[in-house]
């Protein structure tokens, strides 16, 4: 019951943080940023994709669907103990798990990492209005690169970004660098994306 009633927040959380999800629909916000041929088909490398982010920020509930974001929520909720002092998140969009917890009281400091300027200026806007802004801190990096310090974070997140890059392995390399002993990360991802061709065997190693 708890965690209906968690679930349920999330989904209220959303409707107000991403209210374009109610005047655009997810056909017209791909065709506004340009998918698949300059998303998921696009070559570029990775440090070029941040324009092509830049212009999902400004659609992004209407880009995600949010029975998938409830779906990781779900499974989020299911494998992280709480409370974990600071969540570091790779990859981390505007935010949207993380500062939610943040309000929630379930985690004391994010930190959210981005090499998108538009992600995290919607990160910085949801909290602000949350009354939690001294509590973010908001990098734009590479995620495989963040330069924050060895064994920073109680928890690691990478939610639905990884899948994005080519150079995905290196993401994986950088949580283990930014965990504490004995912390935890949470992965979530799409396999077989054509931009990075994950396979669940590879995850596992």
């Amino acid at each position: 019951m708890r965690q209906e009633r968690m679930m349920r927040g999330f989904e209220e959380f959303w409707k107000r943080f991403f209210p374009e999800r109610a005047t655009l629909s997810r056909e017209e916000a791909l065709k506004m940023v340009g998918e698949p041929r300059e998303g998921q088909l696009s070559n570029k490398p990775d440090d070029e994709m941040a324009g092509y982010q830049d212009r999902v920020a400004a659609v992004y509930g209407s880009y995600e669907r949010l029975e998938f974001q409830l779906a990781t929520l779900f499974r989020l909720l299911e494998n992280l103990t709480f409370p974990s002092g600071h969540i570091v998140s790779l990859g981390a969009g505007p935010g949207s798990y993380e500062l939610w917890l943040l309000w929630l009281g379930k985690v004391e400091r994010v930190t959210l990492v981005d090499h998108s300027f538009k992600m995290l200026e919607r990160a910085r806007d949801i909290a602000e209005k949350l009354v939690v802004r001294e509590k973010v801190e908001l990098i734009r990096a590479d995620a495989k690169n963040s330069n924050l310090p060895l064994a920073l974070a109680d928890a690691v997140f990478c939610i639905n970004a990884l899948y994005w890059s080519e150079n995905w392995k290196r993401w994986i390399f950088e949580m283990a660098r930014l965990v504490k002993p004995k912390g935890e990360a949470f992965i979530s991802c799409s396999l077989l994306a054509p931009r990075s061709k994950i396979t669940s065997s590879e995850l596992e190693k």
